[in-house]
């Protein structure tokens, strides 16, 4: 088994424990941790020291080393951040939130732990404890990877903590440190052989270009090493993927069925898990090509402007020059998007067969929907047919025995307020009644009069059950009325099931609809 994958098999098997363990079980622990680390001091001392002499043989800035050297003051600082923790209250088990679901469901959203948390920081020892401590009082157990130059440093402080726990009733392998430096130590290798050879090609009076081109000849190998170590992950994350769904399927699927089942499942999974690690290893590889071709390039070769991004109607695009030798990108700037391309739609009536639709309009470009074309329903051959609405003019004005428009219309209002109809809630308009001679004369209604429906007005569709008032002002005497005269019709509809209103007109005739909810 691979060291890593050990040390997360170890880490899944104290999940359960370190996840269960009460309040005072995980303080108890803790105050184990803190009171090794006070009593150990000379120990850690001794340890970080061989960590600062390997520092000082590596050419490490004196501010690293600074970052890097305990002491007991620092020491006792790492047992106090423990001690705080102690004091913490356990988030465990804490609800932070909750709500009634429409059906009576009471849901509420609790703390629970994570399970196993990889931690990678840099070489500050006083990191591993911070760390450490924090993901066990949550429940979880942790896998900590500090920088190499701290190596000797965390084995002793994770080694420690881990017979700390240990003593307490603990798990150990709830604290867990990668102790394995062997792939960093060969890419600080091959980085100081760059450094060597550079500094051997400038003593030896080389020019600028040889001595970066030796050095890319060295450093390209990381990017090779990278990609190597991604897919040792890669596949070592696929194997253990491919196990656990051999253990699961095995659990309801036993035999030779669980096998077939396993095999067929485990390796699509396998693969899919090896092909994502692979793909991300591709793109961390051209990263660190890229990056170290641009490092070693010296003198850049930039040519005129090329397109990186096309723009987009909506979209901003890019352009910059890019280095012929290296492949870097300078003078990076912004291309305006190029805008929609309007294309109309033109609108269509509808028939007494078919829906109809409003004018809009789409991008000729992207396809984009500008202005969305509304369905207008088919014709209804009883609605429209007889009446139809026009403006009221001063000649319709005059025939009710009005002076203007507006007299007519006040007239109206008048009727409606009367009705207990809000005016603002009314369409004004003179109804006229079609036939195969046009708008029929008022000399050719008969006594009875002609019935016929008017399309809802624009502002009811749809709403809740209505009340209309039909108001209308005749035009021109009939049998029962005479020219002027008001008659104010009720009429119950409900909205949601007809789309028009019948009534009976006996002339042609000012008139209003008003609604209300009812």
């Amino acid at each position: 088994m691979e060291y890593i994958e050990q040390l997360g098999v170890n880490a899944k098997a104290a999940e359960p424990l370190v996840s269960s363990m009460g309040t005072n079980e995980k303080n108890r622990a803790l105050a184990a941790i803190s009171e090794a680390l006070r009593t150990h001091v000379t120990e850690i001392i001794g340890a970080n020291q061989l960590d600062i002499e390997n520092a000082h043989k590596n050419g490490m800035s004196e501010a690293m080393i600074d970052r890097l050297t305990l002491t007991e003051a620092r020491i006792e600082g790492m047992a106090e951040g423990v001690d705080k923790v102690i004091s913490l209250p356990d988030p465990i088990g804490a609800v932070i939130g909750g709500s009634d679901l429409p059906n009576g469901l009471h849901v509420i959203k609790k703390r629970v732990p994570i399970g196993t948390i990889g931690i990678i920081f840099e070489s500050r020892p006083n990191v591993t404890v911070d760390a450490a401590a924090l993901c066990f009082k949550a429940g979880n157990a942790v896998i900590l990877r500090g920088g190499s130059d701290a190596i000797n440093s965390n084995k002793a402080l994770v080694g420690l903590m881990r017979t700390a726990l240990e003593s307490a009733g603990a798990d150990r392998n709830s604290i867990q440190l990668v102790e394995d430096t062997s792939f960093m130590d060969t890419v600080r290798k091959q980085v100081e052989k760059a450094a060597s050879d550079a500094s051997t090609g400038v003593s030896a009076g080389w020019d600028d270009r040889k001595v970066l081109d030796r050095m890319q000849a060295n450093l390209l190998p990381i990017s090779d090493m990278v990609s190597s170590k991604i897919t040792e992950l890669g596949n070592g994350a696929g194997t253990i993927v491919d196990k656990k769904v051999d253990d699961t399927v095995h659990k309801f699927l036993p035999g030779k069925l669980g096998d077939w089942v396993s095999d067929k499942v485990g390796n699509k999974v396998n693969n899919i898990v090896q092909n994502k690690v692979n793909d991300l290893g591709g793109q961390v590889t051209d990263l660190i090509d890229s990056f170290i071709k641009q490092f070693t390039c010296g003198k850049h070769e930039y040519g005129d402007f090329e397109i990186l991004k096309n723009p987009t109607c909506t979209e901003k695009g890019q352009k910059g020059k890019i280095c012929k030798k290296c492949g870097k990108i300078t003078e990076k700037t912004d291309i305006d998007a190029a805008g929609h391309a309007p294309v109309t739609d033109p609108a269509v009536a509808p028939t007494e067969t078919t829906d109809g639709l409003t004018e809009g309009s789409h991008c000729s470009v992207c396809g984009a929907v500008l202005t969305a074309q509304e369905v207008i329903p088919m014709r209804d051959p009883t609605i429209d047919t007889w009446f139809s609405r026009a403006a009221t003019t001063e000649a319709d004005a005059k025939a009710a025995g009005f002076d203007s428009v507006d007299a007519a219309n006040a007239a109206l209002d008048a009727a409606l307020t009367a009705a207990g109809f809000d005016p603002a809630n009314a369409e004004h308009f003179t109804v006229q009644v079609n036939s195969s001679i046009g708008v029929l004369p008022n000399d050719r209604f008969s006594e009875s009069g002609v019935t016929g429906k008017l399309t809802l007005p624009e502002g009811t569709r749809g709403k809740t059950a209505q009340t209309y008032y039909v108001v209308q002002m005749f035009t021109a005497d009939t049998r029962f009325h005479k020219a002027g005269d008001v008659v104010v019709t009720p009429v119950s509809i409900d909205t949601y099931a007809k789309t028009g209103l019948q009534f009976t007109v006996y002339s042609e005739a000012v008139m209003a609809i008003a609604w209300k909810a009812q």
